[in-house]
């Protein structure tokens, strides 16, 4: 199988990892040589003409300021990189896009990141990453994932056909995390299906079901038609099932997802993966 049908234990601990956007971040400092060579052409200014939301930008990238001072090389550096890589980002997408967080090149890392989310998406649930290097002539390059987010309703969609069509609207909840091709040249005129057709996107997630619409004894036979019927869609995934109690089931929430595993209303958990050569299903409690 490809990445995207990787195991569902590492596919689930990623969802888990990935819930929020500032997980291994890495913060600039006033030392830094690579931020101080590169800001040192900018202009400075006050830091009291910042707006609040500037400033809690630069209290975020651990480089804070203090009413009455001028801007430091690494608070210019940051909010240069910010107003840059988002002009970038909506230039290409013809979308407004919001901005999460930024962090810079260091000595591990010879790019400059910017988390940002498209303005339809709620926090959290469409982060997507934008890169920046140093060119080795004038300028920058960059690069983007947001193809990933681009895809994500659509492929949750996809994934609940089988039981909106078995069950209708709202039985079964569905949370995806997504990943992309990110050498494809994406511009944001191909639709999200043809990018999922083309294994430019993929996705494993995390479904849950209720026991008000199945019973424990039908989940296995269940799961195998739905595992079936992803494929036939040309859908390749990972993804774990949980069956629920149903004031369980009515409880799950983006932001309670990730701990269910752990809730007394779980009554059986199962592993469906799906490719080309078939579906295979494992029960895990």
């Amino acid at each position: 199988m490809k990445k995207r049908t990787a195991a569902i234990a590492v596919a689930f601990s990623v969802i888990l990892g990935s819930c929020g956007g500032s997980q291994g971040t890495v913060f600039i400092s006033e030392s830094d040589s690579t931020v101080q060579s590169e800001a040192s052409e900018m202009s400075v200014s006050s830091y009291d003409d910042l707006t609040a939301e500037e400033k809690e930008l630069l209290e975020r990238a651990g480089v804070p300021g203090s009413e009455g001072t001028r801007l430091t090389d690494a608070q210019s550096y940051v909010l240069d990189g910010v107003s840059d890589m988002l002009n970038y980002i909506e230039t290409k997408y013809q979308e407004k896009f919001i901005v999460d967080y930024f962090h810079s090149m260091s000595v591990n890392e010879d790019y400059d990141s910017l988390y940002v989310y498209p303005e339809w998406s709620d926090k959290g649930l469409d982060i997507v990453t934008i890169e920046r290097r140093q060119k080795s002539t004038d300028g920058y390059e960059y690069a983007d994932d947001y193809a990933a987010a681009y895809c994500r309703q659509t492929l949750e969609s996809m994934s609940l056909q089988y039981f909106v069509e078995k069950y209708g609207e709202g039985r079964a909840k569905i949370y995806m995390t997504m990943g992309c091709d990110e050498s494809y040249s994406f511009d944001g005129k191909e639709s999200p299906e043809e990018l999922l057709k083309n294994d430019v996107v993929w996705g494993n997630g995390v479904l849950f079901l209720s026991e008000a619409d199945i019973a424990e004894q039908d989940l296995e036979s269940v799961l195998k038609e739905y595992g079936e019927a992803l494929r036939e869609a040309g859908i390749e995934t990972a993804i774990g099932v949980f069956l629920m109690r149903a004031d369980a089931f009515e409880s799950v929430r983006y932001s309670t997802y990730s701990t269910m595993y752990e809730d007394p209303g779980m009554l059986i958990r199962y592993d469906v993966l799906v490719g080309k050569e078939g579906t295979e299903i494992k029960r895990l409690s």
